[in-house]
């Protein structure tokens, strides 16, 4: 196909599978195999207690019942389901059940034996199945082996640019071995779209550096921001600026429009292109930077002696004015593709 830009991929039709079925599919596509986990003791613990109630194991009443987790530490993690009902303007709550999880003997304890009989049942069963979750992730940690960069265009929708097109053939043939619809959707430039594709990609740029930079805020103010993260945070947002351009270079638009259409996103990007360490001897160098990269290097480097914050940082920006109407209007949404 000519001036092809990529894929668009979906599927409609993601079923639960049995963790064997799964490991068989992903064999059959060519897909490392270590790249399907299992399902941790814990987080199948916590699955069968979430379908303890499903199973009738504890009387309901009409008014509802609540499984709380109230305890997880290294050691255990606990649940109380309880019967929720209403006494004048309040609620309260009526024990019904204790059930527990030992994580170093990875067994389940519980003051009710019907419970208990019930939830070792459904934890034995969910260890070994994988929901719509756990699939949903591995395609996308196949992806992301393959060094691709998914740009999402609805709920369960994404683009693939043209040169990560076989990994959307794998995954296709993974699907296909499960009995399951994948759809793989070539788009070129006749296509209508590349105006649509380039406002995803902008978008999905500021919603990747936004979640960075929530992050690192919670990390500083809980005081966690330790140097192996802001490094390896660094090196994330290298990493993204190279797949981004590949982006832009199978839109067959000029990168700079995108980071410039980003904003202050854009910039915390485009800092990294000379790698890590080019970005923290510019930015000890005095040249500008976001405050995002500012906070990343700052904790990266601690020894290090940087300018003053105030005289570095860049003015914050959202989409700078113009830029939209720089790339080439184009026809129909995205929106209903897949739908």
């Amino acid at each position: 196909m000519n001036n092809l830009f990529g894929v668009i991929i979906f599927s409609n039709e993601v079923r639960p599978q049995p963790l064997s079925r799964v490991v068989a599919a992903a064999a059959h596509a060519g897909i490392n195999p270590d790249w399907v986990r299992g399902i941790r003791p814990k987080n199948a613990f916590i699955r069968a207690v979430r379908q303890l109630k499903k199973e009738g194991a504890i009387t309901d009443r009409a008014d509802g019942i609540l499984a709380h987790k109230y305890q997880d530490d290294q050691q255990v993690v606990r649940f109380q389901f309880s019967q929720t009902y209403l006494r004048g303007f309040g609620v309260e709550y009526d024990k019904a059940a204790v059930i527990s999880f030992m994580k170093e003997e990875q067994s389940i304890v519980c003051d009710n034996e019907k419970v208990l009989e019930v939830a070792q049942r459904l934890y034995a069963t969910v260890q070994h199945q994988y929901n719509c979750t756990d699939i949903q992730n591995l395609v996308k940690r196949v992806i992301e082996k393959n060094d691709a960069k998914r740009i999402p265009l609805r709920d369960g929708v994404y683009f693939l640019p043209v040169s990560k097109q076989h990994v959307a053939e794998q995954v296709k043939k993974f699907f296909e071995h499960l009995d399951c619809t994948f759809f793989v959707m070539p788009v070129n430039s006749a296509s209508g779209e590349k105006t649509n594709l380039i406002k995803a990609a902008v978008d999905d740029m500021r919603a990747s550096v936004l979640s960075m930079q929530a992050e690192v805020k919670e990390l500083k103010t809980e005081n966690k921001l330790t140097p192996a993260i802001a490094k390896a945070r660094l090196a994330l947002l290298h990493k993204e600026l190279k797949q981004y351009r590949e982006i832009s270079a199978a839109l067959q638009e000029d990168a700079e429009t995108l980071f410039q259409a980003a904003g202050t996103a854009g910039k915390s990007l485009s800092q990294t292109q000379d790698g890590v360490e080019g970005l923290i001897a510019s930015v000890q160098g005095g040249d500008g930077c976001t405050e995002l990269v500012y906070d990343l290097v700052e904790a990266a480097e601690p020894e290090l002696k940087l300018p003053l914050r105030e005289s570095v940082l860049l003015p914050e920006t959202d989409v700078e004015a113009g830029v939209a109407n720089n790339v080439e209007q184009h026809g129909a949404a995205l929106v209903d593709i897949g739908s």
